[in-house]
């Protein structure tokens, strides 16, 4: 029995709530898999966090509902990945939107460490790491052979980038 429905959550971490959507067309005979649609990010600073994933992975600033609260929605593709909400204490009308009855934490990231992503070509990457004067670190994980790009972004935010292709290296 195949069925279509959607699953949508607001997850609290540390003062911080997080929106996830995913569409899902089930077939029952089969395990169901769970993907993360998009991330909400709440900032303080709009267009750095814009700027930041613009300059690394090359996202775009795309389709946003008329939301009565700044903010944007990035897209690589067909999807928006990151969706970004600027904090404004005074404006009651996200916290009330996003069902928040406490004040935003102003920093930090709680209990995440970082987000990951993949799909990126390694020497791009570096090239515009570079290019922007962002900080980054490198590291193999053993045994899988899996390269990991850690990014430092805007507010204390990291952002790996997984690659799977062995990394080339410049000449």
């Amino acid at each position: 029995m195949n069925s279509n429905f959607a699953i949508y959550a607001i997850i609290k971490i540390k003062h911080k709530y997080y929106a996830l959507s995913q569409h899902i067309n089930l077939d029952r005979t089969q395990e169901m898999c769970i993907l993360i649609k998009h991330v909400l990010l709440r900032t303080n600073d709009l267009a750095r966090m814009v700027h930041f994933f613009e300059q690394t992975l090359e996202l775009k600033v795309g389709q946003c509902p008329p939301f009565s609260f700044p903010g944007a929605w990035l897209w690589s593709g067909n999807r928006s990945l990151i969706h970004l909400s600027e904090l404004n204490p005074v404006d009651c009308s996200q916290s009330d939107y996003l069902i928040n009855d406490e004040a935003p934490a102003v920093s930090g990231t709680g209990i995440i460490d970082h987000i990951a992503f993949s799909g990126v070509d390694y020497p791009p990457l570096i090239e515009r790491l570079l290019h922007y004067h962002l900080d980054y670190f490198e590291r193999t994980v053993p045994l899988i052979g899996e390269h990991q790009v850690f990014i430092q972004g805007p507010e204390n935010l990291r952002i790996e980038v997984q690659l799977t292709q062995k990394k080339e290296t410049k000449k």
